[in-house]
């Protein structure tokens, strides 16, 4: 059965109805920083009942991947309540406790991965109740290795199934709320451009650098819906050397000794694609993919099929919903007729299939595979199903099959209000990838990027050396040893080209002194040399005064993550052990999660004090105080750009109820001093490369540029301090950056037996919309690769092109191929996965026609000069 939707906050009334609080206000105040972001959610509910009500519940979605780290509710008389992450049903006590009593109380509780609950106790009469929300997450991947996306929820759909019990009784919000958006960002490479599939409307603009000038790596965006959103808010940015491998250190300031660590990387290396491999299409025809939802699905199945390889492939589509049927009974050999059938099956497709049976229909179509043979696995569905045993099905198949013969499942989520967990846990537990697409997006680019994953080899036993002691080497997963390291993931199954690499690492050891740079080892399809990646280590400092730190919490969230996976196939752990170690993640780092909750108690009733803040993080703020208005009264007698130094100080930007224009200032800063280690070498050595890192680089000084280099994104100070969160006029202009920030070092990278083509950077244009012209001449690619003279070929490329332009003695298949190639070579600049494998199966038609790689590039390139 289909389920409610749900958003909002629910209360029992008088005469036992629900009745939902009136939603008054909706902020989301974003900070994005390279491939990470922190959300804070503000909403306001107000009683306007003369009641006191009973009990209250607000569920709210947040995405799968994301990591929530703070929760607070303010009333109307000033009361602010700040949540507590313990052990679940600690926390449930608490809450239950606190009501009993009369006091005000507040309960966050995870129901799924992607859909958390907050239950409040008695509301009073006539009073506001503000809740504020914070997650961090890594953003996920689009279409290019340049590009990120930020993409939020703001309700959760329909979804087939019984909804958990946590959710029940829940409504949507009034469509009259509105809701403002406000994202900063910053890059270290330049923005090329941000713009919102969801929402085409945003106003984005480049933040004014000190001297008046556009900054070219820091853009504010800002959005105010007309009404409440019934879709998911997206983002995607664009900027150069978002590719660019990246390993950032983060030491604790609260004196526990442990150093998170994050390395980024998006391998570039060119490897063959698999000789003979089986592909296999589930394409979800529930009622929920009604609308454009199946015709999303449509176009991005008949895409997929067009870009198979043409030797050495069989495929076949399943369909489901309420139940499953393929098109053949076992895979057919790829073939031109195959296609045929296969684009008509394609077709007719209509979302008339019922429910959303995900579940049997993967178990159907894994048990389905040759198991003789590589087999990827691509699904497209909206994901809107409770069904557990989805993962633990594809899990088990991705288990059962042999080295030889393995099977990967990619995953790509479509429509607003598509499940986030359930796509990317799918993926990740078919050692896949997962894609995130609105029906109103481009999907051309999107298909490429998965099929150029699944179709090539990868690379195989990857490790990263952190440069760590061998005693600190443990294993996390036995709770019984105080380990000193933790990787998330353990294991790196598989590295893909094109596909963004996130690997996390907790470390505490004495003996361990943070490294210049870290090393990735890999081989191709696990054979053969070992090939190397060393990356270079930025150390950071992205921790508020109460605390809270980035890696850190996104390191132990991604452990959370795989010690719940590990329950799937095999489990490593007992239940207990494993509820043990979440809960000490949990507690120990602040994450809601499926054994921890944050509950807010309010003791007495009155306005706490502020939070105090400990001895170490009074002294760093004081520091930067000092040294803020020391600049920013250079600012004023250089330029007079603020009337007084409390305007400046005026805009900072504060998340969740605590302020943390300091937190940000220091993210990507020289940090404070540290809590001194157990190890004097250890620490002389780290002093050393910070001082390398911030004084030594050779650079001219921040007073003598621009403040719009790369340099800036050493810190965050003017980012926050150049615009106001507060409510002010669009239209009002961001205040310019009056801050000097210090340089960060440049990533230069030690070339030596470094992995091949690794670090080969998007410089070209990045891709905008595919035309629709190139979107036709690919569904005239046939299975061989070649391209044959049609009508509709003529009419894309010009009849009197195709007709009269044949050197003599050229095949005319040949040559119309070429023209095609040509063609798609001149309109799919900045899509060059898409292109890569148009050119790949024309190239490969070529060789069989008789025609070397060389001759086919000079028929090519006389193509090029007759087609426009």
């Amino acid at each position: 059965m289909a389920s409610q939707s749900f958003s909002g906050v629910v209360h029992a009334s008088g005469d036992g109805n629900l009745t939902h609080l009136p939603l008054e206000e909706v902020k989301v105040n974003t900070l994005i920083v390279d491939v990470s972001t922190r959300v804070d959610v503000t909403q306001v509910f107000y009683n306007p009942s003369i009641q006191w009500t009973p009990r209250a519940k607000y569920v709210f979605p947040v995405p799968a991947r994301a990591a929530v780290c703070a929760f607070d509710m303010g009333t109307s008389t000033g009361r602010v309540i700040v949540g507590v992450a313990k052990e679940k049903e600690q926390a449930k006590a608490e809450h239950e406790t606190a009501i009993q009593e009369g006091r005000t109380t507040a309960l966050v509780e995870w129901i799924t991965s992607d859909i958390f609950s907050i239950s409040l106790g008695s509301i009073g009469p006539r009073e506001r109740v503000t809740t504020r929300l914070t997650y961090v997450m890594d953003l996920m991947d689009n279409d290019a290795a340049t590009e990120v996306r930020f993409q939020v929820p703001m309700c959760i759909g329909q979804r087939y199934g019984e909804p958990p019990r946590g959710m029940v009784g829940a409504s949507f919000a009034s469509a009259q709320i509105r809701v403002r958006f406000d994202v900063h960002i910053q890059m270290r490479g330049e923005i090329r451009s941000v713009d919102s599939p969801s929402h085409p409307e945003i106003h984005a603009a480049a933040h004014q650098t000190h001297l008046g000038r556009p900054s070219r790596h820091r853009f504010l965006v800002r959005f105010r819906s007309p009404d409440f959103l019934k879709t998911d808010f997206v983002l995607v940015i664009k900027a150069t050397d978002l590719d660019r491998p990246r390993c950032f250190a983060e030491r604790d300031p609260t004196g526990s000794g442990s150093v998170a660590m994050q390395l980024t990387l998006v391998p570039k290396f060119d490897l063959p694609p698999v000789t003979r491999q089986e592909f296999i299409f589930v394409v979800d025809r529930s009622g929920s993919m009604s609308g454009s939802r199946v015709e999303t699905a449509k176009r991005t199945l008949s895409t997929l099929l067009r870009t198979l390889p043409s030797a050495g492939t069989s495929f076949n589509i399943f369909s489901f919903g309420s139940y499953c049927n393929s098109l053949w009974q076992t895979s057919e050999v790829y073939t031109n007729d195959a296609l045929d059938v296969a684009t008509r099956h394609a077709a007719s497709m209509d979302a008339n299939y019922g429910g959303t049976e995900i579940g049997a229909a993967l178990l159907r179509a894994c048990n389905g595979r040759d198991p003789s043979r590589p087999t990827v696995m691509f699904v497209l569905t909206d994901g809107k199903a409770y069904d557990q045993m989805v993962y633990t099905v594809v899990a088990n198949a991705v288990a059962r099959s042999t080295a030889a013969a393995p099977l990967r499942v990619f995953t790509l989520g479509i429509g607003a209000t598509a499940s986030s967990a359930m796509c990317e846990g799918i993926a990740r537990a078919g050692n896949g990838k997962c894609l995130m697409a609105l029906a109103s997006e481009d999907i051309v680019g999107k298909c490429a990027t998965l099929m150029r994953a699944g179709r090539s080899f990868l690379l195989k036993n990857v490790s990263v050396d952190w440069g760590i002691p061998p005693d600190a080497a443990r294993r996390f997963e036995d709770p019984k040893i105080e380990t000193s390291f933790h990787q998330a993931p353990t294991g790196i199954r598989d590295l893909y080209p094109g596909v963004r690499l996130v690997v996390f690492a907790l470390i505490k050891n004495a003996k361990f002194a943070i490294p210049k740079t870290i090393t990735l080892h890999a081989q191709r399809d696990g054979v053969g040399e070992v090939l190397e990646l060393p990356v270079p280590v930025e150390i950071v400092r992205f921790v508020d005064e109460n605390g809270h730190r980035l890696i850190h919490t996104l390191a132990a969230r991604r452990l959370i993550t795989q010690l719940e996976d590990d329950a799937l196939v095999s489990p490593t752990m007992s239940e207990d052990e494993r509820k043990a170690a979440i809960v000490s993640l949990g507690e120990t780092y602040q994450l809601a999660s499926r054994y921890t909750s944050f509950v807010a108690v309010d003791d007495d009733g009155e306005k706490p004090p502020p939070i105090p803040r400990p001895a170490w993080a009074k002294a760093a703020f004081a520091r930067r105080e000092a040294e803020k208005a020391r600049r920013a009264q250079r600012c004023l007698e250089r330029r007079g750009f603020l009337d007084t130094l409390s305007e400046y100080v005026g805009t900072a930007l504060t998340f969740g109820g605590l302020v943390v224009s300091e937190f940000f200032r220091t993210w990507f800063g020289r940090p404070a001093p540290p809590p001194p280690p157990q190890n004097p070498s250890a620490a002389q050595s780290e002093l050393a490369q910070e001082e390398e890192q911030t004084a030594q680089d050779g650079k001219p000084r921040p007073q003598e540029t621009d403040y719009d280099s790369d340099d800036t994104y050493s810190t965050m100070s003017s980012l926050i301090s150049s615009s106001s969160w507060t409510e002010t006029d669009d239209s009002r202009p961001p205040t310019p950056d009056p801050q000097a920030r210090s340089p960060s070092p440049d990533l230069d990278l030690d070339p030596a037996r470094q992995i091949p083509g690794a670090y080969a950077s998007d410089e070209g244009p990045t891709g905008g919309p595919i035309d629709d012209s190139v979107q036709e001449l690919l569904q005239l690619q046939t299975a061989d690769g070649s391209f044959e003279t049609t009508e509709s070929l003529k009419r894309v490329i010009g009849e009197d092109v195709v007709e009269n332009s044949r050197p003599p003695q050229v095949d005319e298949r040949l040559w119309t191929t070429a023209l095609a190639v040509a063609y798609c070579r001149k309109r799919l600049v900045g899509h060059q996965d898409l292109l890569g494998c148009i050119v790949e199966k024309a190239l490969e038609y070529a060789l069989r026609a008789g025609c070397g790689d060389m001759d086919f590039e000079a028929l090519v390139a006389s193509a090029a000069r007759l087609v426009s």
